[in-house]
């Protein structure tokens, strides 16, 4: 964005200002997109007075009669252009599930397929041409199907971002968010006493107190508390969100309250609800 405003070099770069985030479902690209929007209007604070984020979905630009998906890819990225008029103001738009409008015409046309889908492919690739000239203009698309885009619409993107399921402190972050949530709430409460473990329990009783401590270490403090503390909750729930590997973000948000709801009585402490919660993923992982 800054290369295109500096002198003489907007002609010279005639790009695409075409963002795709693809991975699988549930990993946060959507979210990821409107958090770089968001960081976008700060930092080119000085370019730009103000912004706008700019929501399609898809499905909506779909229609059962026949050349008027097409119409309607137009009539969105027209509604863009009116919406960009002012240059001083910074324009993203997020397309979610790009492949719905930007399938691959050849897989299209073997597949037999109607061919207002093409027509809605062709109208997005002419749009994204016409909205080339307009500096102030960013656009995110995400997409799980990578392979079924069409070429042209991967020709022209500035670049394509995988985003993979949460790394394993994502993982960590995710959970103990949601647990710190649920003991702010009062819906589990977090007390460090010593503790004798049921005859079938993963966990081994706590060894010593930490002062202070009312919630669940960010990942941070955890790497410290490992060593020293290990039968702690931190690392304690450390262990647990180990065995998520490949588990999509939106999987993980929803496990610390399965676990609770369907693996403890009634109010529960920290230790029963990351027991819980390590039931709950070895469901998970059976099926």
């Amino acid at each position: 964005m800054l290369l295109h405003h500096a002198n003489g070099l907007q002609a010279a770069m005639n790009i695409n200002r075409l963002m795709l985030f693809h991975g699988p479902p549930g990993c946060g690209k959507s979210t990821l997109c409107r958090a770089l929007a968001h960081k976008l209007v700060i930092r080119l604070g000085r370019t730009f007075r103000s912004g706008k984020l700019f929501e399609i979905n898809t499905q909506d630009l779909l229609s059962k009669f026949y050349s008027e998906s097409g119409k309607l890819v137009s009539d969105m990225f027209d509604k863009i252009l009116r919406i960009a008029q002012d240059e001083k103001e910074l324009v993203c738009v997020l397309i979610d599930e790009i492949e719905s409008i930007a399938a691959s015409r050849q897989a299209s046309t073997r597949n037999g397929e109607c061919a207002d889908t093409v027509r809605a492919t062709n109208q997005l690739l002419t749009a994204l041409d016409r909205i080339r000239c307009k500096p102030n203009i960013v656009v995110f698309c995400t997409s799980n199907l990578l392979e079924s885009i069409d070429t042209a619409f991967l020709d022209r993107l500035y670049d394509a971002i995988p985003v993979p399921p949460p790394c394993a402190s994502a993982v960590y972050t995710i959970l103990s968010n949601i647990l710190n949530s649920l003991i702010d709430a009062g819906a589990i409460t977090y007390k460090l006493e010593t503790q004798t473990p049921e005859e079938d329990s993963d966990f081994v009783p706590i060894n010593a107190m930490i002062e202070g401590q009312t919630r669940l270490p960010d990942h941070g403090q955890l790497l410290l508390l490992q060593a020293t503390y290990p039968n702690t909750p931190g690392p304690l729930l450390k262990a647990v969100a180990d065995t998520c590997a490949g588990f999509s973000g939106r999987k993980l948000s929803k496990l610390p309250f399965l676990a609770i709801t369907k693996y403890t009585r009634r109010q529960c402490n920290i230790f029963d609800a990351i027991k819980a919660l390590g039931i709950a993923i070895k469901q998970e992982l059976v099926h």
